[in-house]
């Protein structure tokens, strides 16, 4: 895997100065694939359970899926999108208020194997002044203009859009029942700066170590949910992590867009922040 951050941290830094954009800030994908080995088949005549952490582990999207849609959720920052591993493509989309101008903000991402594109428009803009003028049309990146790049999704990364892969790896107690999985996960180490800030695992403390988690296969043996009981930090009440994936072989097709142009300046400051 070359990139560490999530979608979530992907957008969250992108940095929007006081009193022409909104700042998102804090810390959430990324890639990882593959497929849990069965157990070794028991003596003749008897049969050997599925180990339920290797299940899950083999539900978690990789290339071998069919296009499907994405939500990612924590306390204050939603991304949608698509997957279309064939094709090595991912869209991601998601809007932010401005709490105190009032208005929204709404970004977009598109990779397709080593090409990237941007979308950035605003609404809700009534009597404000000074707000960027971007194309209305995707707009193609050119990742040696990002200071950061490791930071944005400059290309295509993998199925794994959340980074469950190595999150689910550290689960210390995985229980099933008819698809529902529950157990604890160990959010103390690397794989957490896929899902917690680190404030956040500083805040929690050792209590990081047996986050509580649920998760949801389908009948095909793909996750359809996940979500990790996050307890109150600071100022921050308790909330979930959630990811939801869904529409296995009917996600819209993501594909390049044929009438992009090339980002001007303006966007590299914005997303340089």
């Amino acid at each position: 895997m070359r990139r560490r951050n999530t979608l979530i941290s992907a957008i969250r830094r992108t940095t929007v100065t006081a009193a022409v954009f909104a700042t998102l800030a804090g810390g959430l994908v990324g890639c990882g694939q593959g497929t849990g080995e069965s157990a070794a088949p028991g003596p003749a005549g008897t049969s050997t359970a599925p180990n339920p952490k290797e299940t899950l582990l083999a539900a978690v999207p990789d290339e071998t899926r069919p296009g499907f849609s994405y939500t990612i959720r924590d306390w204050e920052t939603t991304l949608t999108g698509e997957v279309a591993p064939a094709v090595k493509s991912i869209h991601l989309r998601t809007s932010f208020k401005d709490p105190e101008l009032g208005f929204t903000m709404h970004m977009a991402y598109l990779t397709v194997d080593k090409e990237a594109w941007a979308r950035i428009n605003f609404t809700e803009t009534e009597g404000l002044t000074g707000l960027p003028k971007l194309p209305n049309k995707w707009m193609r990146l050119d990742p040696t203009k990002l200071t950061d790049d490791d930071s944005l999704p400059t290309e295509y990364d993998g199925a794994d859009v959340a980074s469950l892969k190595p999150v689910l790896a550290n689960t210390t107690i995985v229980q099933s029942a008819s698809g529902n999985y529950r157990g604890t996960v160990d959010l103390s180490g690397p794989a957490a700066a896929d899902i917690l800030s680190e404030e956040t695992i500083a805040g929690i403390g050792d209590g990081a170590k047996t986050l509580p988690f649920q998760a949801t296969v389908d009948v095909d043996g793909r996750l359809t949910t996940f979500v990790v009981k996050v307890p109150a930090v600071g100022k921050t009440k308790a909330y979930d992590y959630s990811v939801t994936y869904g529409d296995y072989g009917k996600a819209p097709a993501v594909a390049a867009p044929t009438d992009a142009v090339p980002a001007p300046a303006l966007a590299y400051e914005l997303l340089n922040g």
